[in-house]
């Protein structure tokens, strides 16, 4: 039966709950909050709900049985950016799964919600630039930049290798902050740390799903949890989340058999040449 003009959507109530609310609420506190604004009148008001929370990129889990909206919650998040040759190039910088994630969080919600317009980045030294999202190609996202960007870019001595180190100053005002750190300035016992705790959390989460986990649902939610809030950042996720690391986990699953991008658009010819390897011994 169609939607009445005057009849209320819970979705959209249901985001507006769990955006007005400056704290994380329980799944029962969000239903609460919808019925004191519009009676929920349809047959399964619990799955009315448990539907629009499940099906929204911008509602999310935090771990402890509660939602949050995800622009505010990876506030403190920091990232970093490992620069490529092409990188140098000066004409576009590529962004890792878990950067563009941090940056544009709402990059895989609905067309209502999805805003991929540019965000905001101050500068070292003063100055805020806004910085495009581009596609750079098949599974590639990145920036172009900004003049302003480029001119700092080019004060830098850059090499292969070194980092961009990303803050998200305010995620529901779509600001940040980027600094240059050289690739001699690792600490790499802190930094191999991080890595194995993201890698960890990510595994936790992985198991947690019966079916698997596509890499954007993966980096939402170690942003979500507050994996990146450590003033130290991981390496980005490509370079930690290999095949060798997730494969293990996804072997006995029936989702083995489908398209999974669990590790990048750069792992699917592996995983594709697994299957056809495994197909062939049968």
């Amino acid at each position: 039966m169609a939607r009445s003009k005057n009849t209320p959507s819970f979705t959209e109530l249901t985001h507006q709950v769990v955006r007005e609310s400056p704290e994380p609420l329980p799944f029962s506190e969000i239903l609460q909050r919808v019925h004191a604004i519009a009676p929920i009148t349809t047959r399964n008001p619990k799955g009315t709900i448990r539907s629009a929370i499940s099906q929204s990129r911008l509602i999310v889990a935090t771990g402890d049985g509660r939602y949050g909206w995800k622009p505010r919650l990876i506030t403190g998040s920091v990232l970093r950016l490992t620069l490529s040759e092409s990188d140098l190039a000066g004409r576009a910088v590529e962004f890792d799964d878990d950067l563009r994630d941090a940056l544009w969080p709402s990059f895989f919600a609905n067309q209502k919600r999805s805003d991929r317009s540019p965000v905001g980045v101050r500068l070292p030294g003063g100055g805020t630039t806004q910085l495009p999202l581009d596609f750079l190609g098949i599974g590639c996202w990145g920036t172009t930049g900004s003049p302003e960007f480029w001119t700092w870019f080019k004060t830098l001595k850059t090499t292969p290798g070194d980092h961009l180190i990303f803050r998200v100053l305010d995620g529901e005002a779509r600001l940040h902050s980027v600094e240059f750190q050289p690739r001699a300035a690792r600490e790499e016992a802190a930094i191999a740390e991080r890595n194995q705790a993201i890698v960890q959390a990510a595994l936790t989460f992985l198991r947690s799903r019966r079916n698997g986990a596509p890499l954007w649902d993966i980096t939402s939610h170690l942003l979500a949890t507050g994996q990146y809030w450590h003033p130290i950042p991981p390496d980005p996720i490509s370079e930690i989340w290999t095949p060798e690391v997730w494969m293990p986990v996804m072997e006995d699953r029936e989702p083995y058999g489908k398209w999974m991008l669990t590790g990048g658009s750069s792992t699917v010819s592996s995983l594709i040449g697994r299957l056809f390897k495994r197909a062939a011994q049968m």
